[in-house]
């Protein structure tokens, strides 16, 4: 199988303890050569993102796999709290391979160990150096009523760090019943407020560049999200995870269609095997867990969400109601 994006397991090892934490915390795999020969033969590689656990625990074996890469114009990502930073071993990591940081921050409302990282004046000498930073924050019950609250804070790290750094949101998973998690999870009655609020900023986003020629910095991925859903046609059995371009693997190769539940429910195949297998056992997932998927009209924008969440629903609801707006606001400016 060829592919154009890979995100990559690299292990469950953490230096944090965040309290909504969703992975499956299971024995890490050993890195397969065989998995790095796929890698080094698929010349459509053009994105590759390591996830965890706290990718930065496992330099070794993302050094093995960026050797591997069939050329140095694959772009790569990695998703961490950013805790190691201030470490030179894996600061001077990220330099030497040229890897875009995105950091996982919601907020000063938010539950994960390190939430004030940010007032650290050595960390924020790092960050400085860095091309790039992308973020990605969690929206759950502590932040979700605070978005006006969360771009301001978003302003002040853009000014502390010297780069613009961008409110990009994405919901919680609830991947169990546990009560803890539950607690956390948003309702419909949550996202009333938080559809209430990207609405506002996205219709000043869109009234500021429409009739001013203005990009609103601050705002932008908050757009992105709506207009790139918009112009994804997913097919049956793809999803936002699992597509034509892009799977998710662990290190031995082995596709999951979930990174944080990687079992022998989700388990799709490995990169030795042709996509359509691959996205046939998808859509049989689908198929199980949310049938009616299949069957809505924003299927192919939505590529039905987190199916594995006890809360899809109402991610659900998020998409039923925003994609159908988006396109009516849009529709104002764009004859």
């Amino acid at each position: 199988m060829e592919y154009k994006n890979l995100s990559i397991y690299l292990g469950s090892k953490c230096n944090a303890n965040c309290t909504y934490c969703h992975r499956d915390i299971t024995n890490d795999v050993s890195l397969s050569t065989n998995f790095l020969q796929n890698i080094s033969n698929n010349n459509q590689l053009k994105r590759i993102k390591f996830f965890g656990g706290e990718p930065t625990l496992y330099l070794s074996e993302m050094q093995n796999i960026i050797n591997a890469l069939p050329n140095k114009d694959v772009k790569k990502w990695i998703s961490t709290n950013g805790l190691l930073l201030t470490d030179d071993q894996v600061f001077n990591f990220i330099l030497k391979n040229n890897i875009i940081v995105t950091i996982s921050y919601d907020g000063l409302r938010g539950l994960r160990q390190y939430k004030n990282i940010f007032d650290n004046v050595d960390y924020l000498k790092r960050l400085q150096q860095l091309d790039k930073i992308d973020t990605s924050t969690t929206i759950f019950r502590n932040n979700v009523f605070y978005f006006t609250e969360l771009l301001k804070e978003f302003d002040e790290l853009s000014r502390k760090t010297k780069k613009n750094i961008t409110l990009y949101p994405h919901f919680m998973h609830c991947l169990d019943k546990s009560d803890q998690m539950l607690n956390l999870s948003l309702t419909t009655v949550h996202m009333e407020e938080y559809l209430k609020q990207y609405k506002k900023y996205v219709s000043k986003y869109l009234h500021d560049y429409w009739y001013y020629g203005i990009t609103n910095i601050k705002l932008e991925k908050l757009n992105w999200h709506l207009e790139t859903k918009l112009k994804t046609f997913f097919i049956p059995g793809e999803t936002i995870c699992v597509n034509h371009n892009s799977i998710k693997t662990d290190t031995q190769g082995n596709c999951y269609y979930c990174l944080y539940r990687r079992n022998k429910i989700t388990y799709l195949g490995t990169v030795d095997d042709s996509v359509e297998d691959i996205l046939l056992k998808s859509q049989e997932l689908i198929d199980i867990y949310s049938p009616k998927c299949l069957k809505c009209s924003l299927y192919p924008h939505c590529g039905a969400a987190c199916i594995l969440s006890e809360t899809h629903h109402v991610e659900c609801y998020f998409y039923k109601n925003i994609l159908p707006w988006y396109q009516d606001e849009l529709s104002r400016y764009v004859s």
